[in-house]
């Protein structure tokens, strides 16, 4: 080719996407009743196992059955570098003499703690005998996330009737629902963590 330079075939860009790092927070309803975050996910239970590689990566987090906000609060470590924080908790505050003021309290210590780029706060699935205990503290969650400037996410909504009780088909044991309710609640936390990725992330 003499003096001639050799053509160049420059290296594509790689098109794998960064996956969101995300890390949840909550009780039974986010493990699926399987005990732990861990055994939710791995058992397929959890709603977290709808957030599929590679446009998520599940960073860590804690969850139990039963854990009421302040055991949350008490048990959640620092995580470097999450990108959404999900939490869901406060269904299980009542039972044990916490108020909707100090659940709102222990939810902002887990941000506190965790320090995340965005928070997605959802609201608690309906309680079947007592309805309005839900429905006030989902609505006090939704004023919460608006004066923090986080996103409020509402998962359970096709999963609840008018009247704040369960839709038949997602109807487990009154607290929680089923593996297709699961799925469900999962599937709608999934856009929501994705849109408030794509916003940029600055919510907190």
């Amino acid at each position: 080719m003499g003096d001639e330079q050799a053509a160049v075939t420059p290296s594509p860009r790689s098109t794998k996407p960064s996956p969101i790092r995300v890390a949840v927070v909550g009780d039974s309803n986010t493990t699926g009743l399987s005990g732990t975050l861990e055994n939710g996910i791995a058992a397929g239970q959890s709603w977290v196992a709808q957030l599929h590689e590679p446009w998520f990566v599940v960073v860590g987090g804690w969850a139990r059955d039963g854990a009421s906000t302040a055991l949350m609060a008490e048990q959640v470590e620092p995580l470097p570098d999450v990108d959404v924080l999900v939490l869901m908790g406060g269904t299980n505050d009542p039972p044990v003499g916490i108020g909707q003021e100090e659940t709102i309290g222990n939810l902002r210590r887990i941000v506190d703690v965790v320090h995340p780029d965005a928070v997605v706060l959802s609201s608690v699935p309906p309680v079947q005998t007592v309805p309005k205990r839900a429905t006030d503290l989902n609505a006090a969650l939704q004023e919460t996330a608006v004066q923090a400037h986080w996103r409020f996410a509402d998962p359970w909504a096709a999963l609840r009737v008018p009247g704040g009780t369960w839709a038949p088909p997602y109807l487990r044991d009154g607290i929680h629902t089923n593996t297709a309710g699961y799925a469900l609640v999962g599937q709608a936390l999934r856009d929501v963590i994705r849109g408030t990725a794509d916003a940029g992330g600055a919510s907190y």
